[in-house]
């Protein structure tokens, strides 16, 4: 079974967490917060990783690897995943699609009337929390 190119409404996405957090009640008080969006600065997407897609094709390894190598580059840790409904935030105004390059991973695009000034894009970016499901720990390394 391939991958699909075109992110089905059906899919749940993870946006990768690169802070560690002290306990359950402190990072799900920071993620719905939109503490997890906090890098979004100037852009007008958001790299995510397509974890339905992943699991339905037994490819969590590739994604968990890949996730761990971009917290690396940015000189953090990877905690995990902030699972969203692909569904919700495609009703919240944002595009939903995979990257042409890897199909595990897809972009959130914001609107085109999202706003551009920092302070205003962080408060909007944050509205899309009402898509947020859960979060995913790492997995466990085989050994």
């Amino acid at each position: 079974m391939q991958i699909p190119p075109r992110v089905s409404s059906k899919e749940q996405i993870g946006h990768s967490i690169r802070k560690p957090y002290v306990d359950c009640r402190e990072r799900q008080e920071r993620i719905v917060n939109g503490e997890v969006w906090s890098h979004v600065k100037d852009r007008r997407e958001i790299s995510v990783d397509r974890i339905s897609a992943a699991c339905s094709l037994d490819k969590m390894d590739d994604v968990t690897e890949g996730a761990i190598d971009r917290a690396k580059r940015s000189g953090r840790t990877f905690h995990g995943w902030a699972i969203f409904d692909t569904r919700q935030i495609r009703g919240l105004g944002c595009c939903v699609k995979s990257k042409p390059n890897n199909l595990l991973s897809a972009d959130i695009l914001l609107p085109d009337d999202a706003p551009d000034c920092r302070r205003e894009k962080k408060q909007y970016v944050k509205g899309l929390m009402a898509a947020f499901l859960c979060w995913m720990p790492p997995p466990v390394p085989q050994t």
